[in-house]
């Protein structure tokens, strides 16, 4: 789901975008705002420079703003219950040993999962509040340079475990540490995961785009609210 601030040039009769994949066509409900525009993909912050106000679109590819705040509590929950549910999984059914590789590994990718739930619970309430700030960005921007580091501490330190005590008891915490990083990258750098019809036809199209987050706290910084 594409979720983004974007900023509107032009007047009501000729729109341009500064992100060109995204087909947004002007309605006739001109009466009630500046620029009201049926979108294709996901509710977006429009700014209108003239007026210097903002408005938050309601459609993604015709769906209602219900819908979408749905879908992102959804995303929230799907986030929060892969934390037990994977624990559960690998340590309780396939009985993998709690170890310290493992353990480490297991941690790191816990805390990228807690970290996506909390970007999705903060686009929710910048729709249901109709914010132009995303909540909670300065936490994203720290956990964004704090990511790093502790990857790779943890990664350094399973790899250890992987040489001094190799199969079992250190090669599933490598597997979660290495997935830590991908959702690391997929949250704040690239969109690695496509799991709706605009996604996939998006990544047909046009490959890789950049990750939803990314864009939020580039156009926070854009403002001057937040150091890159």
């Amino acid at each position: 789901m594409d979720v983004e601030a974007m900023k509107l040039t032009g007047g009501t009769d000729r729109v341009r975008l500064e992100n060109p994949a995204v087909d947004m066509q002007p309605t006739e409900r001109s009466n009630r705002r500046p620029a009201a525009l049926r979108l294709r993909l996901s509710p977006l912050e429009i700014q209108a420079p003239h007026q210097g106000q903002t408005c938050h679109c309601r459609w993604m590819d015709h769906r209602s703003r219900p819908w979408v705040e749905r879908r992102l509590r959804s995303l929230v929950w799907l986030e929060l219950l892969n934390i037990p549910l994977q624990a559960v999984v690998w340590f309780g059914v396939l009985g993998f040993p709690v170890t310290a590789g493992n353990s480490v590994g297991f941690v790191l990718f816990a805390l990228l999962l807690l970290e996506g739930a909390g970007y999705w619970f903060a686009k929710l309430r910048q729709i249901a509040t109709r914010d132009r700030s995303l909540p909670g960005a300065g936490a994203f921007v720290v956990a964004r340079r704090g990511n790093a580091a502790v990857l790779v501490i943890g990664l350094l330190f399973i790899v250890w475990a992987v040489v001094t005590d190799p199969g079992v008891r250190s090669w599933p915490g490598l597997g979660f540490g290495l997935f830590a990083v991908l959702e690391h990258v997929n949250y704040f750098y690239v969109q690695l995961m496509y799991d709706t019809v605009e996604d996939l036809r998006y990544l047909r199209s046009r490959g890789l785009r950049r990750a939803h987050l990314a864009r939020d706290l580039a156009v926070q910084a854009g403002r001057g609210g937040l150091s890159r």
